[in-house]
């Protein structure tokens, strides 16, 4: 046995918990928690040592970041090969192809679109054809359970033209377009220049400021040059099943 501290913190969840001999679920909060212990007892629980883990909640938010939590020590600790996958909403603790628990949200998943796809992990489509972006994306995302494509994944695609009048504009454009031409959960962004000697500009038009085909180190001395400026971006999400 070790004495290791484990924590993890955010703005929304806050967890710290050791590995220990008969160890337990003790939360702070005045919400009771959504994740099914019981059940993971039974699990991971032997006959010495009980569930062997002791857990210390003072804010909770997700059960994805709890559970992820759970698993870091199980691995780290016993040697596990556990993994949190999302799917339609539920999680799956799956160890080396077995699946050994689920958890369900209260209002259910649809059954259809939980079962649909051979693949278990859902796949998040970057509307970029840049890679060095879609690592960067990846990076994060795959860590949330989500295998991630681009749209060189799908060269038949059309280009998306950028004619929304702001960043969320033009990141929604290509969201909602992307996620029409193909069934998938896709994310977009925009981003841009803003100099305030020039009233915000270039703006949305940041790509073709410094002219068509201008590399990010043309565009940036052509429109920042001894001027205040800030570099914006914006962010849209947006499932494939949504309106």
């Amino acid at each position: 046995m070790t004495n290791k501290i484990y924590e993890y913190k955010d703005d929304q969840d806050w967890y710290v918990g050791v590995w220990d001999v008969y160890g337990g679920i003790y939360s702070l909060i005045k919400d009771p928690l959504e994740l099914d212990f019981m059940d993971l007892a039974r699990i991971f629980r032997d006959e010495e040592n009980g569930f062997p883990i002791t857990i210390t909640v003072m804010r909770w938010s997700s059960n994805f970041r709890l559970l992820s939590f759970i698993v870091e020590i199980l691995n780290t600790e016993a040697g596990r090969n556990l993994e949190v996958i999302q799917r339609q909403g539920a999680l799956l603790l799956v160890e080396n192809g077995q699946l050994l628990h689920v958890e369900l949200p209260k209002e259910g998943v649809n059954v259809q679109a939980f079962f649909e796809t051979s693949k278990v992990r859902e796949t998040l489509l970057i509307a970029t054809r840049n890679e060095g972006k879609t690592k960067e994306f990846r990076a994060i995302f795959e860590k949330l359970g989500y295998d991630v494509e681009n749209l060189n994944d799908y060269p038949d695609l059309p280009e998306v033209a950028e004619t929304g009048m702001t960043f969320e504009e033009n990141a929604r454009l290509k969201a909602e377009t992307i996620s029409q031409l193909t069934g998938k959960m896709v994310l977009a962004d925009d981003s841009g220049l803003k100099v305030d000697v020039l009233g915000g500009l270039p703006g949305v038009w940041s790509a073709r400021f410094a002219g068509v085909g201008a590399t990010d180190r043309e565009i940036m001395p052509s429109s920042c040059t001894n001027w205040p400026w800030s570099l914006i971006s914006r962010i849209v999400r947006l499932s494939s099943t949504q309106p």
